[in-house]
């Protein structure tokens, strides 16, 4: 019985942090669409067309992500849908920091809270995957 109100607390936990994180990043971002886009325009990675429906259309998935983790739906599907999107923040970071790019804002909470892209920015991204893995692991089958 411990054991598994151990497991249901760090479900808990994990769950409703991994949404908190999304959450705010995804208001950080919609509140400065234009803000936005140009620190993804930053990156040099994305043609100039698509910076704006990018903008919109990342935090918006966030948000989606962020409200299906408080809600507890699909709770393994969520968390695995959080670990593949946090792998792909960290891939196109890892990548941009290889080709050399200066980033002075990584974007993480849009044109708010401000800090260059560093491989520090990259292992953030990897303890959110993680957070999510564990967070897979800890979901009851089927839920």
């Amino acid at each position: 019985m411990t054991a598994g109100l151990l497991a249901g607390g760090a479900r808990g936990f994990l769950r409703f942090a991994i949404a908190g994180v999304l959450l705010v990043t995804a208001a950080g971002k919609l509140l400065d669409v234009p803000g936005f886009a140009a620190v993804l325009d930053s990156y040099r990675a994305l043609p100039a067309w698509s910076l704006v429906p990018i903008a919109v259309m990342v935090p918006v998935a966030e948000l989606a992500l962020g409200a299906w983790l408080v809600f507890g739906r699909a709770l393994r599907a969520a968390a695995n849908a959080s670990a593949a999107m946090h792998a792909a923040y960290g891939v196109w970071a890892a990548a941009t920091l290889a080709r050399g790019v200066i980033v002075p804002n990584c974007g993480c909470f849009g044109v708010f809270l401000a800090r260059p892209l560093t491989w520090g920015t990259v292992l953030e991204d990897g303890v959110m995957v993680g957070a999510s893995l564990a967070l897979a692991l800890l979901a009851k089958s089927g839920t």
